[in-house]
């Protein structure tokens, strides 16, 4: 339930920023519990999360949250640098928002971003009620390639895909129940990881 409230937090604050059903946000945090809540939030609203990479810098982070045209980039205390190299080019023009999740608390929100937790903390931790108009057939993810062969490219998962694929890993995959603890050493921009 407190996943859910956080999550639905988050809702609030993209929707008063202007976050709208099918536009898409670039993510780029490392593994921890705000990064499932971004995802959990990012489809209640019905956009797209676009899964970067953390390793990523320069010329391929632009690529791949260009050609998803991410209107929003939330990115972790942990990646500021990263996102702080790039946010300027051109090529990034339709990104209108960076917003910035603490981690550790070392570096404080820059000037040109908005703190996330911050903007998060007056919104109702109800479930929002246009939920309910999601479908199976609506992009919950793009998960990209390594980009071993060029750039990286975008794989398109569905809603029902996504809640395919978690539901075999978790009932047949492995067996889980309410009693079991999973290490993850895999990170959650990772479709195995997050599955």
């Amino acid at each position: 339930s407190e996943l859910n409230a956080c999550a639905n937090q988050y809702v609030g604050a993209l929707r008063a920023i202007g976050l709208r059903r099918g536009q898409s946000v670039s993510v780029m945090l490392e593994n921890r519990i705000e990064y499932v809540a971004v995802l959990i939030a990012l489809n209640k609203l019905g956009a797209t999360a676009a899964l970067i990479n953390t390793n990523l810098t320069g010329l391929p982070l632009i690529h791949c949250m260009g050609i998803t045209d991410s209107v929003m980039c939330i990115f972790g205390e942990e990646r500021m640098d990263a996102i702080a190299d790039v946010r300027e080019d051109p090529a990034l023009a339709t990104v209108a928002h960076y917003l910035f999740v603490p981690d550790a608390g070392d570096q404080g929100c820059p000037g040109w971003a908005s703190d996330l937790a911050e903007e998060a903390a007056d919104e109702s931790r109800d479930n929002p009620p246009d939920t309910a108009r999601n479908t199976l057939g609506e992009t919950a993810l793009y998960i990209f390639t390594s980009g071993t062969t060029g750039m990286p490219k975008a794989s398109v998962l569905s809603n029902r895909r996504y809640l395919m694929t978690a539901a075999l890993s978790h009932k047949a995959g492995l067996r889980c129940d309410s009693r079991d603890c999973i290490y993850l050493c895999l990170p959650l921009y990772h479709g195995t990881g997050l599955f």
